[in-house]
Formats: C-alpha cells, structure tokens, sequence
C-alpha cells in the first residue's frame, strides 16, 4: 500500500511515496525445488519477494533458502493432504531463525474452490494461529482464497492479519478481460479493497505464454509478456503488494496451466534479457516432477465480476497515514530518496523492455496470426 507524506521543502510542498515491504513478488511452486536456492538467485534479480505454497521441500526449508538470497518471503502452508503439519512446523522453525526474512504466513490456498466450506477452513487457521503464536512467532498470518469467495465469506478476513486474493482476468467472465486484462484486475481488486481495507494482497494473477484458450482468452507469448509488464507497471505506479504468478513453466500440469511461468521449466527468462547467473538448474525429470509436485495453485474457476464501490486507485483510504519525520534535514533526505528509488525502478523496466524489444515484436507478430 502506499503512504502519501506531504513535505515542506524551500516552501513546496513535495508528494513523497513509501512502499511497504512486500512490493512486487512471484510465486514459485514446488516444482523442481531442488534447484530452489539457484532459482531464488534468479528471482532476486528481478524481484523483491517470493510467495511459496509449501515451506518443507524436501529437506529444504524454503525460509531460510529465501533469507540467504537476500528474499523476503510470503511463505505458504498447504492444507490439502497431509501437509499441513509438516508445513506449519517448516514455517515455525523457519520464521523463528530468519524472522526479518518473513511477510506473512499464508494458511492455505483456495481450499474453499477446492471444495472446503468456510467452517472448516477456520478451523484450520484457528489452529494454526494458536501453534504459530505458542511457538513465540510473531509475524502477520494470512489466508489465500479467489477475489470472488473472498467476497462470498467476507467473515474470513475477521480471523487474520493479511487477505490474499488470487485474481486472473484468464479465467474471468468480464467481456473486457480477453482483450484489457488489466482493466479486470484493477476492478476486481478494488472491490475486494473496498471489503477488506488494507489487508489485501494480490497473491496470483498472471497469464500463460502458450497452451491453448479458455472461454476467449487465449494463451501466447505476446500477450503474456504485456501482461506482466502491465501488472509490474501497475504494482509500481500504486505501491500495491502484488507476487506474480508464476516464477517458472511447469510442465507437469498440461495445457495452458504448464505455461503461466515468466520463466521456462530451467528458470531462464522467457523475456527482458538473460539472467546474469543461468545456474538455475536443467529441466526435472519425470520422476522428479511426480515426487515434487504439489497442486499449489490456481485450477480454471468463473470469477465473479464486481464493481469496487470505493477505492482511491485501488488503494485503501483508510491505509493512508501520515509520517511524522523530525526535522527539515531528515524530510528533504527522505525525499531524495524516493525519489531515486522510483527513478532506478523506473530505468530499470525500461531497460528490461527495450533488451528484449525484437524478441517481443516477434511475438507479437506470431499471437496477431494465431488470433
């Protein structure tokens, strides 16, 4: 969320904007995740956080491989199964030794799409909160379910800190979603905004490079890579905590659900340039992808398309403050700052559009033929 501060400076007054810690992540699945310290590495390059949906992988706890890449991580604990213990005790043991490292942790991921009622999911996190908290970890707690039965169980967001909201304009039913994706967010969520206040998070939203179509919205490169840079443009011009979906293709799902990846399947960038380390390990096996995978993410769901009834750019009115900051000296630094902050984020996306320019016009050419 932004902050807005208004300044005194040689008698202007200076908008100065702070982001909180979140800012703009990607999610990152189990697949292969015994490469997740290269892939981490990877990830750093370009964001400032990763969303996972496990915390035990294997023999890897995905805390401390976030903290020792200089991540912070929204760490997951998955529900479905007979994960949930194993994950809690991953994301105690993990938060305890790298606290500085951790967002929030996540209790779950669309249990209620996947077939749980509201009852049972409270549960769950009600226990959960009480294990996090005689463990001594103080750190946010948060659930992740779609904007829509988000929306439909409004009662949910009473038990946590942090409200994640998965949101894809791919699977929506808004006419404007197949041809201005961005739009479909934006609306969808400022309407869970405009319920939930500032504890929302957008914790998926993305679109696949290849695959195939679902109800008119079709899966290319061309649109994909817009997309993302539509979303990042978003995320940064709003301040808005937004994790990507997703980090890498993952090709043991099938159809456009393999495609969602800004990376391929051996964590090289699809687009915006080559990876300054491509240590990120080859493509799994098939036997790899059997032990790892876990359906931690978004399955095709119908969306239910609602209308924000207030919101401020899709930020929460009641999450702006102001920041009392001692001194002209200490203001006109802060200022500075900032400013060469939005400045470096700025020059950086260009620089990430304009090193894959050709390769992007390409696909682009190639998604006007498909369509």
């Amino acid at each position: 969320m932004l902050y807005h501060i208004v300044l005194p400076v040689l008698g202007l007054f200076v908008l100065a904007t702070s982001v909180i810690a979140e800012g703009f992540g990607v999610c990152y699945d189990s697949y292969d995740s015994a490469n997740m310290p290269a892939h981490f590495r990877t990830i750093k390059q370009r964001f400032e956080s990763v969303r996972t949906f496990q915390t035990a992988m294997g023999n890897q706890n995905a805390i401390t491989v976030a903290a020792n890449a200089g991540l912070k991580i929204a760490a997951g604990v998955w529900l479905l199964g007979n994960r949930y213990h194993e994950d809690l005790d991953a994301a105690i043991a993990g938060a305890k030794a790298n606290p500085n490292a951790v967002q929030v942790i996540f209790i779950g991921n669309e249990e209620l799409h996947q077939g749980w009622n509201a009852a049972r999911l409270t549960s769950v996190v009600q226990d959960a909160k009480a294990k996090l908290a005689a463990a001594g970890v103080r750190v946010p707690v948060g659930i992740v379910q779609t904007d829509g039965d988000l929306l439909a169980n409004p009662g949910l967001a009473d038990l946590v800190d942090i409200v994640g909201a998965n949101i894809h304009p791919f699977f929506s039913g808004a006419p404007d979603s197949t041809t201005d994706p961005i739009k479909d967010l934006k609306r969808r969520y400022e309407a869970v905004v405009a319920k939930f206040g500032s504890k929302v998070r957008v914790t998926e939203v993305g679109w696949p490079s290849q695959g195939g179509s679902f109800q008119g919205h079709t899966a290319s490169a061309a649109l994909s890579e817009k997309f993302y840079y539509d979303v990042k443009g978003w995320q940064q011009s709003t301040g808005t905590a937004a994790y990507y979906f997703m980090y890498h293709d993952n090709l043991g799902k099938g159809g456009f659900e393999s495609y969602f990846g800004i990376a391929h399947p051996n964590g090289q960038w699809k687009f915006g340039g080559t990876p300054e380390n491509n240590s990120a390990g080859t493509s799994p096996s098939q036997g790899q992808l059997e032990g790892n995978r876990v359906n931690g993410d978004s399955k095709p769901y119908n969306d239910v398309n609602v209308q924000a009834t207030n919101s401020a750019n899709g930020v929460d009115v009641g999450a702006i403050s102001g920041v009392a900051i001692g001194g002209f000296a200490a203001a006109a630094i802060a200022v500075i700052a900032v400013v060469r902050h939005r400045r470096a984020q700025a020059i950086q996306l260009e620089n990430e559009r304009k090193s894959d320019a050709e390769l992007a016009m390409l696909s682009r050419r190639s998604a006007i033929m498909m369509l």
